[in-house]
């Protein structure tokens, strides 16, 4: 195999007879235009992996809940007796799975918007469409590019085929109306004829080939914190009841499912104040839903770099809960910090101003924070923004504000 460097178009380029590319390359990198000029097909390595597996498949995507849902499923799955793996933009590439599992295995991918951008035949027996709002303008040229690509993983779909939507999304909605597979919604808000709902603090459902609705699960018996987890719940659920896991073993894997580390990670406490890691929350709407998950008195930890996003739905939530005393305190840090203080204090009253706080960075912000609260308060590390201004990624984001608040624990 040639490996050519620092190369944009390379020289032979007629002579080629696929382009696969990585989910890090944009549509409009020059490599990916001049194959289109030359109609050379251009897959992604989903369809790579999904053209040499013949694996049933269960595909999750969504702006937000990706990697949890997609975990939930797995275990819920294994729990039942029905072998399944996780793979995907989870970390384990779909094409990596060739040779290492059996074709028995169920795999569970997580599909981003740019892995579906380049698909062509990939086709999941069962998808999972959880959200879809704003986000990757840094790579998608606006949102209704960034959703025909999310709603590129029905596109190959049949009659015979699942597929289970957020029934309180508009555009998930849409796109279930449009599908040709069996649609199945889920919703936190409204009572449905067919699916998975809330009924009296219950997690309820009807049909999956059964007789009348059905109780699953208590809301209260599930460890992970807030509205939008719950509905990563009921879309597992969805997925399980349709594979046919029995209830009480899907209930027992709900129930012991305790969250992944940097989505509202609890990371322990300091003189009584609780430090919950949410460093996944890259985008404004993830951080809306880290605000709305937590009832305590708080102070909230924002920045990063801003990928191109309107941020004012996460400026509107954040002066809203500071007017409402939920929120005691807002430090800011990284890249975003000018942008989000000139937006929260135009939309924040005056007197709020000594609410908003600039920090050097993480470990700062986490000292700043916790001299803000008192015992039985929160600190909320739910940035909003990438972590691509300080840090690799956001697990090392969150690696280091774990680190300062052992650091602040010692110290204290």
């Amino acid at each position: 195999v040639g490996v050519e460097l620092e190369v944009e178009v390379p020289r032979d380029m007629k002579e080629f007879d696929l382009v696969i590319a990585s989910p890090a390359v944009p549509p409009k990198a020059m490599v990916l235009r001049e194959a289109s000029l030359l109609e050379i097909p251009i897959w992604s390595e989903i369809e790579l992996g999904f053209s040499a597996l013949e694996n049933e498949i269960v595909a999750v995507t969504g702006t937000n809940g990706k990697t949890t849902t997609t975990e939930i499923i797995a275990s819920i799955l294994n729990r039942g007796g029905v072998e399944a793996t996780v793979c995907g933009n989870i970390g384990h590439p779909l094409i990596g799975t060739y040779g290492e599992v059996e074709q028995e295995t169920v795999l569970v991918v997580e599909v981003s918007s740019f892995q579906l951008e380049n698909i062509k035949d990939f086709h999941p027996d069962v998808a999972v469409l959880l959200n879809i709002a704003p986000d990757h303008f840094d790579w998608h040229p606006d949102f209704e590019s960034y959703r025909r690509a999310k709603a590129r993983l029905v596109e190959n779909q049949s009659t015979r085929d699942m597929l289970v939507y957020c029934h309180d999304d508009i555009y998930c909605r849409r796109i279930a109306e449009e599908a040709t597979s069996i649609s199945v919604g889920f919703s936190t808000l409204e009572v449905l004829e067919e699916g998975v709902w809330l009924k009296n603090g219950d997690v309820v459902a009807a049909g999956f080939g059964r007789e009348g609705i059905e109780k699953v699960i208590s809301a209260d018996r599930i460890k992970l914190a807030g509205k939008h987890n719950l509905a990563n719940v009921m879309a597992a659920t969805a997925v399980a009841l349709h594979m046919d896991v029995p209830v009480e073993v899907l209930v027992g894997a709900i129930s012991d499912f305790k969250g992944l580390e940097h989505r509202m990670e609890y990371v322990g406490e300091v003189e009584g104040v609780a430090f919950y890691n949410d460093s996944k929350a890259t985008n404004p709407h993830a951080a809306v839903n880290a605000l709305e998950s937590i009832d305590r008195p708080k102070a909230v930890i924002l920045g990063g770099k801003n990928k191109g996003l309107d941020l004012s739905m996460l400026v509107e939530a954040t002066c809203s809960q500071i007017e409402e005393g939920r929120i005691k305190g807002v430090v800011l840090f990284g890249e975003m910090s000018n942008e989000l203080e000139g937006a929260l204090k135009k939309r924040c009253k005056e007197r709020f101003d000594p609410q908003i706080i600039r920090s050097k960075g993480v470990e700062d912000a986490v000292k700043k924070s916790f001299s803000i609260c008192e015992e039985g308060e929160v600190v909320l590390f739910t940035p909003g923004g990438a972590s691509f201004d300080s840090f690799n990624d956001y697990k090392e984001r969150g690696r280091a504000f774990k680190a300062a608040v052992r650091d602040l624990k010692g110290h204290n």
